[in-house]
């Protein structure tokens, strides 16, 4: 916006915890946030499908007549056949659902802010395959800690691929960039930086 004065672009940070960490996962992916048509679940079960690997949906229905539709129409149909939903769970089993999943799949179709969950996935070491949207893209390093898609084609082969990449990789960009204790530090410093400006005016 015209007229502000941005001191800097802190990025969010999550708890990165050692006992998070998984280097041997289960054989499913996951599926973590809200069920409506922006966050993409029915891409994610198509690729899936397509890659023949499980997957596990954990997240809340909106509560819109939008995202019920959405809910009978397209993606309870494509349930079952090692597609499963389990509602909405909390922080603990939302992390023990993601340290032991294969990849997260994160195919929205909007603009995303940052994306949160992506990088408390990373946090245990889990690859991020996802569609390049908003903050997404900052995060994902394709080839390194996930994959970015465009399609659910092109997410199916990202899964095929996971070999490819090394869990320890995707934890070091938690810690290194997304941690709760460095988003800490460069509040603090801008805290401090402001003040000093403010006082030598």
């Amino acid at each position: 916006m015209q007229g502000i004065d941005i001191s800097g672009v802190i990025e969010n940070g999550v708890e990165c915890r050692p006992s998070f960490f998984n280097e041997a996962p289960d054989s499913y992916c996951a599926f973590v946030g809200r069920i409506c048509p922006e966050k993409g679940l029915d891409v994610a079960l198509d690729a899936a499908r397509d890659a023949e690997v499980p997957l596990t949906i954990a997240g809340r229905i909106d509560n819109t007549p939008i995202a019920a539709e959405f809910f009978q129409n397209e993606i309870s149909p494509r349930l079952g056949a090692g597609a499963t939903y389990v509602g909405e769970i909390g922080p603990a089993a939302k992390f023990e659902l993601m340290r032991r999943a294969r990849a997260l799949l994160v195919p929205s179709r909007w603009s995303e802010p940052f994306g949160l969950v992506a990088i408390e996935a990373l946090a245990c070491g889990t690859p991020v395959i996802a569609f390049p949207s908003g903050g997404l893209a900052e995060i994902v390093e394709d080839g390194h800690n996930g994959f970015l898609v465009s399609s659910a084609g092109e997410m199916a082969v990202a899964i095929s691929r996971l070999t490819e990449l090394r869990r320890e990789d995707c934890r070091k960009v938690a810690v290194e960039k997304f941690s709760g204790s460095r988003m800490a530090a460069r509040y603090v410093a801008t805290y401090e930086e402001a003040i000093e400006s403010w006082a030598s005016r």
